[in-house]
């Protein structure tokens, strides 16, 4: 199954990664929500959300504090969540 899931994934094929989600795995327990996540942030729709979410902060600090929060599971640092809001 990782070998499915890498060639998905470095194919950019979402609908074969959202497809491989959908299987129980013992090994991959959350899989689907990290799949979602990663559609969506190739989609746009994580950096829309992210830009969005910086208007609301004066303090680059606290941004990244909350970017932590909401988006842990791609482990943005400061210069990623910086190239992100651009």
């Amino acid at each position: 199954m990782a070998k499915k899931l890498w060639k998905a994934f470095s194919d950019n094929d979402l609908e074969e990664l959202k497809s491989l989600s959908s299987e129980n795995s013992k090994v991959f327990r959350k899989l689907h929500l990290i799949v979602d996540s990663i559609i969506d942030l190739k989609s746009g729709e994580t950096k829309s959300e992210l830009k969005y979410l910086s208007e609301n902060y004066k303090n680059f600090e606290d941004l990244c504090k909350e970017v932590k929060l909401k988006y842990g599971v791609f482990g943005f640092g400061d210069l990623q969540v910086k190239n992100l809001i651009k």
